[in-house]
C-alpha cells in the first residue's frame, strides 16, 4: 500500500466562533468535498448548484498549475509540473479565478492542491499545458524558472524507512527540488500566494512526506497547517511534526 503524508494549508482567520471552522464562510459548514480532475468551469458550476445550497464548506480541487503533456493524457500529468504558471487540465486562469470567486460568492471556499515536491520527468523536451518547454534530464525548466542546482542531486529511494533517501531523491525519474535553498521557496510561495490573492482559502499539499518538515515550515510559517500522518514509518511519526503544525 502506498503510504504518504499530506498537509492541508489553512490560511489563518483571526475573528472566527471557537467550536466552528474559521476556514467555512457559513458557520453550519463542516465538510469538504474533492473533486478530483473536475475541470474549473464545472467546479464553478457545481458550488452554485449543489455544494453551496447544501452545506458544503469548501471543495478541494487537482492542481491548477502548468504541468506535462503525457502522450496517454493521463491524470497523473497533474503531478508533473513544468511551471508555475495558472494553466493546466482543468483550465486557464481566467477559468480559475472565475471559479474561485464564484465559489466564494455561494459560500464555499477553495483548497488547491500544490505539488512542491518535484518537477515534470521525462526525456528530452517535453511540453506543457501552457505552451512551455522543458528538459527534464538536463534539470532545466526555463518558465519557472529552474536549473540543475536548484535541485537534489539524484538518487534512487531504496529504503522507504530511511528519511534522508525519501527526502532527498527522486520519486520515478521526477526531480526532486531542494526546498532547503532560498531561491526555491520563494518560487514556492510566489505561486501560493498568487493563489491567495486571487481568493483561495489554502491547500492541499502532495508528498509532504517527501520534504523535510524544517524547509516546509520555513515556507509556510504565516499558515495554519493540519497534517494527515498515514501509516508507521518512522518519518511519519507524528511526534516529529507536532512541533511543527496541528494534526
Amino acid at each position: 500500500m502506498h503510504r504518504s503524508l499530506l498537509l492541508l494549508v489553512a490560511i489563518f482567520t483571526i475573528n472566527a466562533g471557537g467550536q466552528f471552522d474559521p476556514h467555512f464562510a457559513k458557520k453550519e459548514a463542516t465538510g469538504i468535498v474533492q473533486l478530483f480532475e473536475w475541470t474549473h468551469v464545472d467546479v464553478e458550476a457545481e458550488c452554485l448548484a449543489y455544494l453551496g445550497p447544501n452545506g458544503f464548506g469548501a471543495v478541494q480541487v487537482s492542481p491548477v498549475n502548468e504541468v506535462r503533456i503525457m502522450s496517454n493524457r493521463s491524470w497523473r500529468e497533474r503531478y508533473e509540473p513544468i511551471s508555475y504558471k495558472i494553466s493546466g487540465r482543468s483550465g486557464d486562469e481566467s477559468q480559475f479565478r472565475s471559479m474561485v470567486a464564484a465559489c466564494n460568492d455561494g459560500g464555499v471556499r477553495v483548497y488547491v492542491e500544490v505539488v512542491l515536491n518535484n518537477m515534470s520527468g521525462g526525456s528530452g523536451t517535453v511540453r506543457g499545458t501552457a505552451g512551455s518547454v522543458a528538459y527534464p534530464e538536463m534539470k532545466d525548466y526555463p518558465a519557472t524558472p529552474y536549473s540543475a542546482g536548484d535541485f537534489n542531486d539524484a538518487c534512487t529511494i531504496v529504503d522507504p524507512r530511511d528519511a534522508h533517501e525519501v527526502r532527498n531523491c527522486q520519486v520515478d525519474d521526477r526531480p526532486d527540488l531542494n526546498q532547503g535553498l532560498a531561491r526555491v521557496r520563494d518560487r514556492m510561495v510566489e505561486f501560493m500566494n498568487k493563489l491567495i490573492a486571487v481568493g483561495v482559502a489554502g491547500f492541499y499539499i502532495n508528498s509532504a512526506k517527501n520534504m523535510w518538515p524544517h524547509d516546509l515550515r520555513v515556507c509556510l510559517r504565516k499558515t495554519i497547517i493540519f497534517q494527515w500522518l498515514l501509516g508507521s514509518s518512522v518519518i511519519s511519526l507524528s511526534r516529529r511534526f507536532t512541533q511543527n503544525w496541528r494534526i
